[in-house]
């Protein structure tokens, strides 16, 4: 569902995905979120993906996370799904600085 959003509301039709560690279950959350992209674009929007990590620590990689926020933005990627925790506050000071989205407290 989360995809299909995205894919209705982007101008550019390219969205992002930032997971946390590099792990099946987040894939599949990735996949989930693609295939809802593509229904909601008519398979016309890209779907770029980044993991933190491959180990453990990158549950807790804030810096890392922001870093592949502010390079999906660069690359006009405006909607990202983030299955992390602990790396989402790196994610959403990348997109805060660029005045995309509310940080929700």
């Amino acid at each position: 569902m989360v995809g299909v959003i995205a894919a209705d509301t982007s101008k550019t039709g390219k969205v992002g995905f930032v997971g946390g560690m590099d792990i099946p279950l987040i894939s599949k959350f990735e996949c989930g979120y693609a295939q809802g992209v593509k229904y909601g674009s008519d398979g016309k929007a890209e779907v770029f993906a980044n993991m933190t990590g491959t180990t453990p620590a990158a549950w807790n990689d804030p810096v890392k996370g922001g870093e592949l926020a502010k390079s999906q933005n660069r690359s006009r990627r405006r909607h990202r799904l983030r299955r992390s925790r602990r790396d989402r506050s790196g994610r959403a000071e990348g997109c805060r600085r660029r005045r995309q989205v509310r940080h929700r407290r």
